[in-house]
């Protein structure tokens, strides 16, 4: 073929495919680009006469002809079910850890007569050896072949309108626009300010009028009031007063960006900058969209913020307090005294979190085998885990998505007309490369598998490729299929988040997304022109991200990592023998590292664990026996616990 550029689209629009004809981004246009009237030069995406395609122009053609060492070079280790093993090499774009990265970005553009937007295309390249099949190496070498482009919308990408500061030096045009008020005001580059300001007033003791966990992700506002502060909500919004006095001093805030808004003007919040505060009835910063919209008197006489008139100094004398308040203090954080260091840590009340975290980093290869029962951590440790791996949580369901499509849409055993042949079923390198490319494409992955269910893979009776890494950023993998193991306690299938996913998509399958395609292909192998599918148009039920299942962080002792991991499993589906009802054929698994220095993950409890409860469950039946022997013991040696247990906390 001399052209072959499948492509996919989004069409958001009341189509006449929906019975309710309401707008849905669930409809989907694919068709080949390579499929043009070669007079009609404006459809050749390689020629020049293409307005919009520069997105093909950054990697292709390869300038770089005729070389072996231009591109990067991988290792992968593959170990098949009947414990056969092969090394395999291969070319590939540059990994995650070099300069340049594996991706570059187009300029945005207008996409005229297709999506009638401006959009804008990240952009990698695809490896292969060139001339294919000829089985001298002396004259094939590693080219640049292909370009896969990922387009996205352009107006959902938000400005940032603060002055230039760390995270924020550019390039960029609309650094130094906002319209804080510089002398008491300030513009923040970086972070999250609405959780800052809620943990600030929450610990200061002043009124909670806001407070949201995930405001970068959203775009709509909800109104709350200062006395029903609802710190879980998803979206909110900053209730604001506005005073007509003038205020007698200057103006003191900083410009915190507001992430979510789109590409649109006042994505940003005025906060005061230190040593002044909001007036008395301003219930937070003030937001960049009511700023934009001020006239000149509304913004002259607003928008201020006051002195303080407090001063932060040091000490100049420590004194140590006097032995009943220090017991005061003791028996209030019991938890700091007469620590245990101990497994049981992590299933008490009130445990102390500096020993909590040493015990969890000290779990290491050598000795997770003697802590079994200690390897899998509470949920609450895990807080806001769906978040920090949402980005890595997609890639699963992209990979599943992608095989339920082909479940559904591909039939090997169908008719088509002309020279056209059906698609072969899904093989088992499609399955192993699929599988391979996700620890590839981030770093924060450390194994990725596809477990397929009893005798739902072609010629199989189990199918379960897991690729994995032991260090990151590496350009060695490994890669095996889990079906080779024969102990009970190791198989796949008898998993938790297998057995779960399995139970919960077994009859009902109505809660599962339907997305409607209309593809066209080419007529022949030339490629003159379009013509509709067989099936046009047609649809596939696949899961979302709420459909998956994450598990409890734990220790892979008896895996191939040896660390603490989390873990995501998303399902995917295919018809049953009859192609009358979908049935649950397998799942796809996603290792995450938790802790772990390579991939800076975090650890942060919940807001509302088991960690910060109320002196109440500390005087509980449970704890009041194990308590009095701490106090009576605290007593007897009161000096050298204080030098053991953090002497400089009640000082």
């Amino acid at each position: 073929m001399p052209r072959f550029a499948p492509s996919a689209y989004r069409v958001d629009v009341n189509d006449t495919v929906y019975s309710k004809e309401t707008s849905t981004p669930n409809l989907f246009h694919v068709e080949d680009l390579g499929a043009f009237d070669l007079e009609s030069l404006s459809k050749d995406y390689t020629s020049d006469f293409y307005r919009t395609n520069e997105w093909y122009r950054i990697w292709l053609p390869d300038e770089l002809d005729r070389r072996h060492d231009t591109k990067t070079t991988y290792q992968v280790e593959i170990r098949y079910a009947n414990n056969t093993n092969e090394t395999f090499i291969f070319h590939g774009a540059r990994g995650n850890d070099e300069i340049l990265g594996p991706v570059n970005w187009t300029r945005p553009y207008f996409d005229c007569g297709r999506l009638n937007r401006w959009m804008v295309a990240a952009v990698s390249p695809v490896v292969d050896i060139y001339p294919r099949h000829t089985q001298f190496k002396h004259i094939e070498y590693p080219t640049y072949t292909a370009a896969v482009v990922m387009e996205m919308d352009y107006d959902r990408i938000d400005i940032n309108q603060c002055p230039p500061s760390q995270g924020n030096n550019g390039p960029n045009r609309f650094a130094g626009t906002a319209r804080c008020k510089e002398e008491t005001t300030e513009c923040c580059a970086r972070g999250r300010p609405i959780i800052v300001e809620w943990e600030r007033r929450k610990a200061f003791g002043g009124p909670l009028s806001f407070g949201d966990s995930s405001l970068r992700y959203r775009a709509l506002h909800f109104f709350i009031s200062d006395s029903q502060p609802q710190p879980n909500l998803r979206r909110c919004h900053v209730k604001t007063i506005f005073v007509s006095d003038v205020f007698s001093s200057t103006n003191a805030f900083s410009c915190v960006p507001v992430h979510g808004l789109g590409f649109r003007r006042g994505g940003y919040q005025c906060r005061c900058k230190p040593g002044y505060r909001l007036p008395e009835l301003v219930g937070g910063p003030y937001l960049g969209e009511l700023v934009e919209r001020a006239n000149a008197e509304e913004y002259d006489k607003n928008f201020d913020c006051l002195k303080n008139g407090q001063i932060q100094r040091l000490p100049v004398h420590l004194k140590k307090g006097h032995p009943f308040v220090r017991d005061q203090v003791n028996d209030q954080h019991y938890e700091h005294v007469n620590v245990t260091t101990s497994p049981e840590i992590l299933h008490t009340v009130r445990p102390n979190i500096n020993v909590m975290l040493n015990f969890i980093k000290g779990v290491q290869p050598t000795n997770c085998s003697r802590r079994n029962s200690d390897l899998v951590l509470d949920v609450d440790i895990a807080h806001e885990a769906e978040e920090q791996f949402e980005n890595q949580a997609k890639m699963a369901v992209r990979l599943a998505n992608f095989i339920s499509a082909f479940l559904q849409v591909s039939d090997s055993t169908e008719t088509l007309s002309g020279k056209r042949v059906a698609d072969k079923p899904i093989s088992e390198d499609q399955i192993f490369g699929e599988t391979f490319a996700i620890i590839m494409a981030d770093s924060k992955i450390w194994s990725a598998g596809t477990y397929w269910d009893r005798n739902k893979f072609a010629n199989r009776k189990f199918f379960a490729p897991c690729a994995f890494k032991t260090e990151s950023n590496t350009r060695n993998y490994k890669i095996e299929d889990l079906a080779r193991l024969e102990k009970t306690d190791e198989f796949y299938v008898d998993k938790d988040w297998f057995t779960f996913l399995k139970r919960r998509w077994s009859t009902n399958f109505d809660a599962l997304e339907k997305f409607y395609l209309k593809i066209k292909v080419r007529d022949d192998e030339m490629g003159h022109y379009l013509r509709r599918h067989e099936r046009y148009p047609t649809y596939y039920r696949a899961a979302n991200l709420n459909h998956g299942h994450w598990t409890r962080p734990y220790y892979d002792c008896d895996g191939h990592l040896k660390q603490w991991v989390i873990t995501y499993a998303a399902p995917f589906f295919g018809w049953d023998s009859v192609k009358v009802k979908l049935e649950f054929n397998l799942s796809l698994l996603l290792l995450l590292a938790f802790v772990s220095d390579s991939s800076k993950s975090e650890l942060r409890p919940a807001a509302k664990s088991k960690f910060q409860t109320g002196r109440e469950e500390m005087r509980s039946s449970e704890m009041r026996s194990s308590t009095e022997i701490r106090i009576e013991g605290r007593m007897e040696s009161r000096a050298d616990q204080n030098r053991e247990w953090g002497r400089s906390r009640f000082i």
